[in-house]
């Protein structure tokens, strides 16, 4: 069996994965868990940003059969789980553009399976979260062939999946941004107050 990779990308620096990444990978024979840092401005007009995540494990298509037909899928499940569970009293401060300063904000976890990127709610107890994860792998399995990208958000009160096509996310977001735009204009033009 190849190695499979999961990558781990960090919008910002969570030195408490250091550890935990290691151990992961003296544990988990067959899995390679690798910590990858992304430096630099965050595109806004993304549907991702709508998951809020700062941290975002990805799972590439070719691994999605592999883990789940394998031996291993109970290992990496509960890997994904430990890491969830060492975010979950986490907080951080946000400085976003404009010098906004978000201070004690947690630090929300995303997983992106083959073409499924899922934001994992953290308050969810921990037998949910391994429910979440089995729901999650089975859904990304059911959707390994399609082109499509997917945002997945969870519903608390269900405990259900809706599915949204990235793409029409993405429209969705850029129609708001350009409303929010012109809304600003007016109020610009206006002195602060908003006329339509």
């Amino acid at each position: 069996m190849q190695e499979i990779s999961i990558n781990i990308f960090e919008k910002g620096d969570f030195n408490f994965l250091d550890n935990i990444i290691v151990n992961l990978n003296k544990e988990i024979k067959g899995v390679k868990f690798k910590k990858v840092p992304q430096k630099g401005p965050f595109n806004v007009i993304d549907p991702t940003t709508l998951l809020g995540s700062h941290i975002n494990i990805v799972i590439n298509n070719p691994y999605i059969n592999t883990i789940i037909c394998s031996g291993i899928y109970d290992l990496v499940k509960m890997s994904l789980i430990s890491i969830w569970k060492n975010i979950r009293d986490k907080r951080i401060t946000i400085i976003k553009s404009g010098n906004e300063i978000k201070e004690n904000q947690e630090v929300n976890l995303a997983i992106k399976i083959g073409n499924l990127e899922f934001k994992m709610p953290n308050n969810l107890s921990d037998e949910l979260k391994e429910k979440f994860m089995d729901n999650a792998f089975e859904l990304a399995r059911k959707y390994y062939s399609e082109e499509n990208r997917y945002i997945v958000l969870y519903d608390d009160k269900n405990h259900s999946f809706e599915l949204k096509e990235y793409n029409e996310l993405l429209h969705e977001l850029i129609k708001r941004k350009i409303e929010e735009s012109k809304i600003k204009n007016r109020e610009d033009v206006n002195g602060g107050k908003c006329k339509k």
